[in-house]
């Protein structure tokens, strides 16, 4: 979960992750960019990350 660019290297829906701009990945306010395995689109933005109660919002 922390390297919330890397989501493709688990989750079987997504085909391709990558990080979007100059933010370095887990950092509040970098975005990801999701290619899902059905050829759709998302983007998402990081908010906040809480690595002690192991949470992402």
């Amino acid at each position: 979960m922390k390297r919330f660019g890397a989501i493709a290297d688990w989750h079987p829906a997504i085909a391709e992750s990558r990080i979007d701009g100059d933010v370095p990945d887990g950092t509040p306010g970098c975005a990801r960019v999701l290619r899902l395995a059905d050829g759709g689109t998302l983007r998402e933005r990081l908010l906040a990350f809480d690595d002690t109660n192991r949470s992402l919002t």
